[in-house]
This record gives C-alpha cells, sequence and structure tokens, in this order.
C-alpha cells in the first residue's frame, strides 16, 4: 500500500495520481453521510432504519476504515418529526453536531457536552430550510460563518450566520448553478475548493475557487471517474483527511472506500487501482 504522506514529500513535482488499493474498504451499509475528527481516529455514519441515527466508530488505524470498530454510541435522529435524515457535521471543535432533515425540512442541531461524542448529545434547535425544495447534505466552514446546503440535482445554496455557528442568524446569501447530479458537498478548510459526487454516474467533481467560500468565483472544474470501485447507488458522501492525502467515498448499501492522493487534494490525475 502506497504511503501517501512519503508519495506527496518525494513527488511534489509528479503528476497528480489517485490510487485504490481493493482490500481498503468496510462492510458498513445504510450509511447516507460519512465524517472523521481531525486525527482520523474516530468515523461518524448517518444511518438509514437501523434506526435513523449518527453512530461513532473508533478507528484503531487511524484513516483506515477497515480497521472500524463500532462504539455502541449513537444519537437517534426523530426530533422536530424527523424521519430520514441524510447529511451531518460535526464542528473542528468536535461540540456542535448538525444533521439535515429530509422529511423536515429543517437542519437539526445538537450540543455534544464531551467532544466528538455522539452519546453525550443534547439537541438544542432547528432552522426550517425555505429556499430549497429539498437537501440533503450539509457543510459549514471552519469559523462556522458560513453554510452550505446540496441535494441530488440541485444547486449548492449559500448561508451566512451573523452568529457563528447559530444557524437561527442563518440568511440565504448565493447559488451555485449545477449541471451535474449529486448529493454531498465537501469544502478544503481554506475555501478555495468543494467537491461533490454524482453517485449514479459516480464522477467526483471539483471546483476551484479565486475568493475563499465564494460561489460566483469558480475559475475551474475538474472531475474524476470512479465507476471501476464505487458501486451505484443513489446516495453518496464524500470526505477527506484534514491532509488532504485520503478521500472517501461513502455508497449507501455498499461500503466506504479510500482513496489515496500523492498530491493533497488534487483529483486532476489517473485513477490507478492496486
Amino acid at each position: 500500500m502506497l504511503n501517501p504522506i512519503i508519495q506527496y514529500e518525494f513527488g511534489k513535482n509528479q503528476r497528480a495520481t489517485i490510487t485504490y488499493s481493493n482490500n481498503v474498504k468496510t462492510n458498513l451499509s445504510q450509511q447516507m453521510c460519512i465524517s472523521f475528527n481531525s486525527t482520523g481516529t474516530l468515523l461518524y455514519t448517518t444511518l438509514h432504519n437501523g434506526p435513523d441515527s449518527v453512530s461513532q466508530y473508533k478507528l484503531s488505524t487511524p484513516w483506515d476504515v477497515t480497521s472500524a470498530i463500532y462504539l455502541s454510541k449513537s444519537l437517534t435522529i426523530n426530533q422536530n418529526g424527523e424521519s430520514s435524515p441524510h447529511g451531518h457535521h460535526i464542528s473542528p471543535d468536535g461540540t456542535k453536531l448538525y444533521v439535515g432533515g429530509t422529511t423536515s425540512k429543517s437542519i437539526l442541531y445538537f450540543k455534544l457536552n464531551i467532544a466528538w461524542d455522539v452519546s453525550t448529545a443534547v439537541y438544542v434547535t432547528f432552522l426550517s430550510v425555505t429556499s430549497t425544495s429539498t437537501f440533503d447534505y450539509l457543510h459549514f466552514s471552519n469559523n462556522g460563518v458560513y453554510m452550505f446546503l446540496k441535494s441530488h440535482g440541485n444547486n449548492v445554496q449559500k448561508y451566512t450566520l451573523s452568529t457563528a455557528w447559530d444557524i437561527t442568524t442563518a440568511t440565504f446569501t448565493q447559488t451555485l448553478p449545477q449541471s451535474s447530479a449529486g448529493y454531498d458537498i465537501y469544502f478544503k478548510d481554506d475555501g478555495l475548493s468543494l467537491f461533490t459526487f454524482d453517485g449514479n454516474n459516480r464522477i467526483i467533481t471539483k471546483k476551484n475557487l479565486s475568493i475563499a467560500w465564494d460561489l460566483s468565483s469558480v475559475t475551474s472544474t475538474q472531475t474524476l471517474n470512479v465507476s471501476s470501485v464505487v458501486a451505484t447507488g443513489n446516495f453518496q458522501s464524500i470526505h477527506f483527511s484534514d491532509n488532504g492525502l485520503y478521500m472517501f467515498v461513502g455508497a449507501y448499501f455498499s461500503s466506504i472506500y479510500r482513496f489515496e492522493l500523492n498530491k493533497p487534494f488534487d483529483i486532476n490525475g489517473p485513477l490507478i487501482i492496486s
């Protein structure tokens, strides 16, 4: 298996490559969304029908999804009449959890009394989303000032929060038209690149921005076809390690797949299956 850190340090001027090792996936199914803590030692999934919840796993080897062990820690999502949660987002300090509710058309906010421990989550409030007919996934800027919503085949929508992390202060401010399908959305920490994933065609799209978090400043678009690896499905999630050298794709009813990048967040290269 490639060591992406070594690959990057000694290959800065090499062409970007994306490698998939056939055994680097899990058997976790029914997961609608995935995320990790900053060290890659904890994995979180939104589960469907098992019951609908956000569940927590420990990775005995950081960023290795094959080492995931369920910690018997989960948060059932049924607040505000919600019955089909999809996306979730955890703040960088692990104390705030936001869940996208598709039936209630709202964002549910929970406070974690112990950072990164979903079993300590306490429901705080919700935000009704009226600017879009439906949404599945959400993402926040690291300072909690911007919130982005995404749904299958729908545009990316941006909200500005006058008080960081307080969704009750959110105001709809911007839209990025989408020409292709895709559910989840993921931003680099600097706000200069966003990623979406089309689960039906299994194509990852990266849009580069000239102004951080500004959806009107797209300068270029890159795509990566992973259909030779990832199973087709209606719901798909995308996430990266903090250093951008691991990319994860979660496929509903299938698995969580890990890809290794030799250049951080760079998908403009060939997919190598080893």
